[in-house]
């Protein structure tokens, strides 16, 4: 373990701190990290075609807000009716015992120095949004180095059916994280999982938690007609190119928090990434579409979602998904949060990109 990475790893713990993302029975400290900035690489497919589940009833780590649970004084059974005794004390209630909305799930095989890395990119991810956003559903993460621990674990604490967390696992085969609706899955054994810089780690982890709160916002009906949508079909939660490119957004607002990635930086290199195969953001809101476009349409996807975003705070964002939530056709939610019709959009969007990007 060399210096640079503890000095990196004990940085980013000192954030933490410093918003409080912690409760007092936070993870432990690890004594890992890199030094360096490397670039982004890779910005893996997260959006997953997963039925929903239950949300998860076990935990292991503590809810943000530390609840107490006061304990009963007597045990005896009372009367309703029975008027007290002057001078009697009442016993009081006991309140029950709260179930954390955020909870982790490591595998023995899951290093210190990863486990901290997952938390750290969740809790800032969680904070930013809450924040920013107002918005903080309850998520459980699970995290294994084998597909078979994912399977266990997401299987009984998701409460989730056997032959639906078997199809989310087998996912985990191509990619690091896979989200579902109130889950983020991490298969640490992945071989990407070891060539992958920190940073595009962090911002992997930190994409899955944001379809996350697109999911919860959405609700589960929506979450699960999505998760499971033909693939030659725009999904009732909007388009992918949405979907994924806001998610790529904050997952890159959260690396520029961390200090590891610049953010306009970034827009600048995708908008030169994006010149190779302007694909237009129409053929880009299937899931078949999406993933057809590969690294430049990806590119595409980010740069439009923070066209869209210029100017509104990230809680417009999360009030499109509502209203799809409440019975809005995704095209009306985005005409009533984004103030213009999806085809005025797209072309406002090939306008400011040749302007600014087009060379």
């Amino acid at each position: 373990m060399t210096p640079a990475r503890t000095t990196f790893l004990l940085s980013i713990l000192f954030l933490l701190a410093s918003i409080a993302c912690f409760g007092d029975d936070g993870p432990p400290a690890a004594t890992v990290a890199t030094a360096t900035t490397p670039p982004a690489t890779q910005r893996p497919p997260v959006v997953t075609r997963e039925p929903t589940s239950a949300p998860p009833t076990a935990a292991t780590a503590t809810p943000r807000a530390q609840l107490s649970t006061p304990a009963p004084t007597t045990t005896r059974t009372t009367d309703p009716t029975r008027r007290p005794d002057p001078g009697e004390t009442p016993s009081p209630v006991p309140s029950p015992t709260p179930i954390p909305d955020l909870s982790f799930r490591f595998g023995d095989d899951v290093s210190v120095f990863e486990r901290t890395l997952i938390i750290t990119a969740i809790e800032v991810t969680r904070d930013l949004l809450a924040s920013d956003a107002g918005v903080s559903p309850p998520v459980t993460v699970f995290a294994h180095k084998g597909l078979e621990g994912l399977l266990r674990d997401y299987t009984q604490y998701a409460r989730a059916q056997e032959w639906r967390a078997q199809g989310l696992v087998e996912r985990l085969t191509n990619v690091v994280a896979e989200a579902s609706y109130r889950g983020v899955l991490i298969n640490t054994g992945h071989r990407a999982w070891a060539v992958l810089t920190d940073a595009d780690l962090m911002r992997a982890v930190a994409h899955e938690y944001v379809h996350v709160v697109q999911l919860e916002n959405a609700g589960p009906q929506i979450a699960d007609q999505t998760l499971r949508s033909n693939v030659d079909a725009v999904p009732p939660a909007g388009p992918l190119w949405l979907l994924e490119g806001s998610a790529e957004v904050v997952s890159y607002l959260v690396a520029d928090r961390l200090d590891i990635q610049d953010y306009p930086g970034t827009l600048v290199d995708l908008g030169i990434e994006a010149r190779d195969n302007p694909v237009p953001l129409a053929k880009l809101e299937t899931y078949l579409g999406y993933y057809a476009g590969g690294d430049d349409g990806i590119a595409r996807a980010v740069l439009a979602s923070d066209y869209l975003l210029r100017n509104r705070d990230l809680s417009q964002l999360f009030a499109y998904w509502d209203d799809i939530r409440r019975g809005s056709r995704w095209q009306d939610a985005f005409v009533r949060r984004f103030g213009t019709t999806v085809e005025n959009f797209y072309m406002n969007f090939d306008a400011f990109y040749q302007a600014t990007y087009g060379g």
